[in-house]
């Protein structure tokens, strides 16, 4: 299936979620002198360790990734083999249940940025920022997705044109509606400031409207660049990965109970799916699709 709608559709749903989610302020970064991981913990809980939330949890079968939610949300693989996905992915009380937990609303990337000390000025924490987004951009073109002209810029965000591989519903069979494809990009929020692997870093936030082509990212990802995708994103446009995750190095990472950075799998074997709310289907019914995770392309799934 050939992505080309645009991902406005998303970004109006899942990125504004995100812009909307509190967490620390540029000005009030955490403050660690050496950061420590938890042996104790998955690789994918040290990581939003290290984004600074205490919040995450393991698990047996790493559907449950947080503390408030434990058991209590549909989209778990058995519901889904039964097909319960439906009800997961349309149900609009699946989003609000994780909602203080701001380093859940929406897909991000955590990148660490060199910097000079450990408290930062507001010049300093804007070259971090920039630097971070540099790296960003980077990450994005060598995934093949291509960041082409600046429409806006905003305090919060910046929006591009941008290549249709970053649009993953197409027109007219989807929706009912045709964009030019975009996709914006938040400033970045430094989230710590940390001796990490004796380097100091800055620990930085950037959220980006899912696609299906973000999943390649991981290939380019280096030792401490992280991409985290969470239980669900976007409402009448919505994506829910059974098992949340963590990218790194070219591996998927779950929070399951014991896994360490070794036991990262394949990208093959993440689980993806997509709802299109029937009030902006091209059918006037709802739509479900799973994602083949060979071609990155939406497979359409019957209800």
């Amino acid at each position: 299936m050939k992505n080309t709608l645009a991902i406005s559709l998303l970004m109006a749903l899942a990125f504004l979620s995100g812009c909307a989610s509190t967490g620390p302020k540029d000005d009030e970064p955490l403050v660690t002198e050496a950061f420590e991981i938890n042996t104790n913990s998955s690789f994918a809980k040290n990581v939003m360790k290290l984004a600074g939330s205490n919040k995450f949890v393991d698990s047996t079968d790493g559907n449950d990734i947080t503390r408030t939610v434990r058991g209590g949300y549909l989209g778990t693989a058995a519901s889904l083999a039964q097909f319960d996905l439906f009800g997961a992915l349309s149900n609009s009380a699946t989003n609000s249940l994780i909602e203080n937990e701001p380093l859940v609303k929406g897909a991000s990337f955590f990148l660490t940025v060199p910097v000079r000390t450990l408290e930062l000025s507001r010049e300093e924490q804007e070259v971090a920022r920039n630097d971070g987004n540099a790296r960003l951009i980077k990450i994005l073109k060598n995934a093949d997705i291509e960041i082409k002209e600046l429409i806006v810029n905003k305090r919060l965000f910046t929006e591009y044109y941008a290549s249709s591989n970053m649009c993953d519903l197409t027109e007219k069979q989807i929706t009912t509606s045709y964009r030019t494809c975009k996709t914006s990009i938040t400033k970045g929020i430094i989230l710590r400031t940390a001796v990490l692997n004796g380097k100091i870093v800055a620990v930085i936030r950037y959220q980006i409207p899912f696609a299906n082509q973000l999943i390649k990212t991981a290939d380019y990802l280096e030792e401490s660049e992280y991409f985290f995708m969470p239980l669900k994103v976007g409402r009448k446009v919505a994506i829910i990965a059974p098992q949340p995750f963590v990218l790194n190095k070219g591996r998927v990472h779950y929070f399951k109970t014991g896994a360490k950075f070794e036991d990262g799998q394949p990208l093959s074997k993440i689980e993806l799916f997509w709802y299109v709310d029937e009030s902006i289907s091209a059918t006037g019914s709802d739509l479900f699709f799973s994602v083949d995770m060979d071609t990155l392309e939406l497979v359409p799934v019957k209800e």
